[in-house]
């Protein structure tokens, strides 16, 4: 494994005291569901990355009975220059994690999980194998959860790191509960993991009920699988230490292809109607054409999903902010990736990128030359 990189001290000021429009309180208005979310993060001795990455948006997600689980300790092999998660030497990791995670997802009665990782690069698969088993293990317990995956860009191993993922997830899906009416702008099972057979439809709702379940769209069908590009090449050398940006795009296209491929009758069985997602950080001294070329680039690597926020800094070891982003600037970038052709987009001052993940957006479609090939 290469030397880990270091932070220093970094005496550049940020560009000015930030703004009223991105000042969040702490706490949401539900302390109720707040405390509740906080305990079964603590009892169940897990990370999250509402807390390792400081994110601005705990108070609002806990409040709201949501996480988002960091997998695989709480100690990262790289040291990127925007993010608080701890940099170290790991070591082992937790082989009964999978089972606490699902412990805690059951016990707040999630019906969509979003589970990231630190960069695990000392791991000969990067820590594709926890993820598969937390995968497993969620979808064992509860067939027709929705799941979405933060990774890592996998560095030397994506193929191998792709291949036990998606095997995994192409498990048959056994007694998955029918979906269930909702009231519009509700998602309480925003996304499915895979399509199961008109038998098991039947052995739950009857041919009626088969008949939905097999109308339902790909949309609702899915496995959402992100990797987040951060930054515009250009900065990649300070603020994404040990990254490559073409590394990620590829990672992204890779994961794209096997969506497409099973879309249009092969590739692996159940792998399909994945849908790629990604973010960008603003704030770091990118310039908007710079931004509009990542856009660009993640359209046609296949990407479907996009947010995008400010960056906003942890400690003063990291990059200082060199612009705010004004609330009309983040509308401008939202309409221009819908413009692009991107079916969920998020943007905003706050916004990370599993921010509502679960909101239900356009549906996805398939759009030519959407990626090379």
């Amino acid at each position: 494994m290469p030397r880990l990189p270091a932070l220093e001290l970094n005496e550049q000021p940020n560009v000015s005291r930030m703004p009223p429009w991105i000042r969040q309180k702490l706490h949401g208005d539900n302390h109720t569901y707040y405390a509740l979310t906080a305990d079964a993060v603590r009892s169940n001795a897990l990370h999250t990355v509402c807390e390792e990455a400081r994110c601005p948006n705990r108070g609002e997600c806990w409040s709201r009975g949501t996480a988002t689980f960091m997998l695989l300790g709480d100690v990262c092999t790289r040291a990127c220059g925007f993010c608080a998660v701890k940099t170290g030497r790991p070591g082992g990791y937790d082989r009964d994690e999978p089972r606490r995670i699902a412990d805690a997802v059951m016990g707040m009665g999630l019906d969509y999980v979003v589970l990231t990782s630190v960069n695990r690069d000392d791991l000969p698969d990067g820590g594709a194998q926890v993820f598969a088993d937390t995968l497993r293990e969620l979808r064992r317990r509860k067939p027709g959860i929705g799941l979405e995956l933060l990774t890592p860009d996998f560095q030397q191993c994506q193929d191998t790191a792709i291949d036990t993922i998606l095997s995994t997830v192409s498990l048959p899906c056994m007694d998955a509960p029918m979906p269930r009416a909702v009231a519009p702008g509700i998602v309480p099972s925003a996304t499915l993991v895979l399509p199961c057979t008109s038998q098991d439809a039947r052995r739950a709702g009857g041919p009626s009920a088969a008949s939905a379940w097999t109308r339902m769209s790909s949309q609702e069908r899915q496995l959402v699988w992100g990797h987040n590009v951060e930054t515009v090449p250009r900065l990649y050398h300070t603020v994404r230490k040990g990254s490559k940006y073409q590394r990620s795009l590829q990672l992204l296209e890779k994961i794209a292809r096997h969506g497409c491929a099973n879309a249009a009758g092969g590739g692996m069985p159940g792998a399909g109607s994945i849908e790629t997602k990604s973010s960008l950080m603003l704030g770091l001294g990118e310039s908007r054409a710079e931004v509009l070329d990542v856009l660009r680039d993640l359209r046609a690597a296949g990407v479907q999903r996009v947010s995008l926020g400010q960056y906003l800094r942890p400690t003063r070891q990291h990059l200082p902010v060199q612009e705010y982003i004004t609330p009309e600037a983040f509308n401008s970038y939202e309409q221009d990736a819908r413009n692009l052709g991107f079916s969920w987009v998020k943007a905003g001052a706050l916004v990370r990128s599993s921010y509502h993940a679960e909101e239900r957006q356009n549906p996805a479609v398939s759009i030519p030359g959407a990626y090379p090939g």
